[in-house]
């Protein structure tokens, strides 16, 4: 696994990204973050706060669909109830992504589990959507078994994201 992960950063550092990242860490705003040391960690913050509210929210809904833990009326109740969790949840993950990418943008973008991370994430939104669409109509073995790999996508991209400060570049 390591080496498949050192070919893939040799790789990135032969593309375009190598150029972006060398670009935008002389913004500005790159600057401005680096030169303040409580941005990082505050963005930092902001980020795994927000993963605890999308996750949360998202294993809410996936847990009514598996049937486990308490119920919250139907599924399109339970949804309701979530999803504007989950979504303001996603929406300050992107918010404070995006501060973290500026403030560092070559550990970022020339390391290659931010890329499994950023596949991971769209793979949870595709699954999560295809799910609940089909759990709306009917729970079977299909929804059930697509509940636990949302779960399990989430659980992954919570370890890559740790996974990202401890991959040299």
């Amino acid at each position: 696994m390591g080496d498949l992960l050192f070919a893939a950063t040799e790789w990135l550092r032969t593309t375009a990204l190598v150029d972006l990242s060398l670009w935008l860490s002389d913004t500005p705003i790159s600057i401005f973050v680096r030169d303040h040391f409580y941005i990082i960690p505050a963005l930092q913050t902001a980020h795994i706060l927000s993963i605890a509210t999308a996750f949360g929210s998202a294993i809410m809904v996936n847990a009514h669909i598996l049937r486990i833990g308490p119920l919250y009326g139907t599924l399109p109740g339970t949804i309701d109830r979530f999803m504007p969790w989950l979504w303001a949840g996603l929406a300050m993950l992107i918010l404070s992504g995006i501060g973290l990418v500026i403030g560092d943008p070559p550990r970022e973008l020339l390391n290659a589990v931010f890329w499994i991370k950023m596949t991971l994430v769209f793979g949870i939104i595709l699954l999560s959507a295809a799910v609940q669409l089909r759990a709306l109509r009917k729970i079977d073995a299909v929804v059930r078994l697509g509940a636990v790999f949302v779960i399990l996508l989430w659980c992954a991209t919570i370890i890559a994201g740790r996974w990202i400060y401890y991959v040299p570049v």
